[in-house]
C-alpha cells in the first residue's frame, strides 16, 4: 500500500513540473513576439538604413502607424498573458481538485484495505473462540461421560445423584439407587477377546437407556459395572417394576458377530430416604 501511494505521489509531481514547464514556455514565446515588435518598430522609426531606408523616407504617418501597431501587439500581448493566466490558474484549480480527488481516493483504497484485514482478523478470532469452545466442551464431554459407552461416568453420576437427593429433599418424593454387574463377564473377554466384550457392554449400556425413563440416570461405574438412579418416584412398588423391565430386557439373547450371548446380572437396590 505505501508503494502505491509513492507511485502516485511521484505522477502527480511529474504531471504539476510538466504543466509549469508547458505555461512558463507559451508566456517566453508571447514575450519574445512582444519584444520583437517593440524591436521592429524601434528599428524602422530611429534606424530605418537597417532596412535600407533613408530617414527622410519614412514619414511620421508611418512612424505614427508603427508606433500604434506596436502599441496594439503589445496590447494584444497583455491580453493574451492575462487570458493565459486566468485559463492557468483555472487548470491549477482543476488541477489541485485532480490531486485531492486522487488522495480521496488513496484515502478510500487504505480505508478499505484496513477494513478487510479487519474483517479477517474478526472471522479468525471467531473462529479460534468456535474452535477453542468445542475443544472445551469436548473435554468437559470426555470428563464426564464413559468412553466406551457415552455413558455418565462416576463423577457425572455422583453429582447428579447429590442433585437428585437436595431436589427430593423439598418434595418429598422418593428414589432408587441400582447397582448391578454382568455375571462372567471376565470369561467372555477370556475366551472370546475384549473386542466382544466391549461390543456387549456397548449393547447393554443401550437396553439399560431402553428401559429407564426419560429422567433417570444410567452411568457406567468401571468395568462391567452399571448404577442407575430412579429419581421422582411416588411409590416403593414403581422400583419393582422399573427393575422388573430391566430383567426382562437383559435376559434376551445378544447377537454379537457370529456369537449369541446369554447374560445373569448381580443387582443391588436401595431405596431412599428408608434405607
Amino acid at each position: 500500500m505505501r508503494g502505491m501511494e509513492s507511485t502516485m505521489t511521484d505522477n502527480l509531481k511529474a504531471v504539476n513540473l510538466g504543466w509549469m514547464m508547458r505555461r512558463n514556455r507559451r508566456h517566453w514565446w508571447i514575450a519574445v513576439v512582444v519584444i520583437l515588435s517593440l524591436t521592429a518598430t524601434i528599428s524602422v522609426i530611429h534606424f530605418p538604413q537597417l532596412i535600407r531606408l533613408q530617414k527622410e523616407q519614412v514619414s511620421p504617418e508611418l512612424k505614427f502607424y508603427l508606433f500604434g501597431l506596436s502599441i496594439l501587439i503589445m496590447l494584444f500581448c497583455c491580453y493574451v498573458l492575462q487570458a493565459s493566466a486566468h485559463l492557468q490558474h483555472v487548470k491549477g484549480e482543476l488541477f489541485q481538485k485532480e490531486i485531492e480527488k486522487g488522495e480521496t481516493q488513496l484515502l478510500l483504497e487504505q480505508v478499505q484495505e484496513q477494513s478487510r484485514k479487519l474483517l479477517k482478523t474478526n472471522e479468525e478470532l471467531e473462529t479460534e473462540i468456535s474452535e477453542r469452545k468445542k475443544a472445551q466442551e469436548q473435554l468437559n464431554y470426555v470428563a464426564y461421560h464413559d468412553g466406551l459407552t457415552d455413558l455418565p461416568n462416576r463423577t457425572l453420576f455422583m453429582d447428579r445423584l447429590t442433585q437428585g437427593l437436595i431436589r427430593l429433599s423439598f418434595h418429598k418424593r422418593l428414589a432408587a439407587l441400582l447397582f448391578f454387574d454382568l455375571d462372567h463377564f471376565k470369561h467372555i473377554n477370556d475366551t472370546l477377546g475384549h473386542d466382544i466384550g466391549n461390543i456387549l457392554l456397548k449393547a447393554v449400556s443401550e437396553r439399560l437407556k431402553s428401559s429407564v425413563r426419560e429422567g433417570d440416570t444410567v452411568a457406567r461405574l468401571g468395568g462391567d459395572e452399571f448404577a442407575i438412579m430412579l429419581a421422582d418416584l411416588a411409590r416403593p412398588e414403581d422400583v419393582l417394576a422399573i427393575t422388573q423391565k430391566i430383567t426382562e430386557t437383559l435376559s434376551q439373547p445378544f447377537q454379537i458377530k457370529e456369537h449369541q450371548l446369554f447374560i445373569t446380572t448381580s443387582m443391588g437396590i436401595s431405596l431412599y430416604p428408608s434405607d
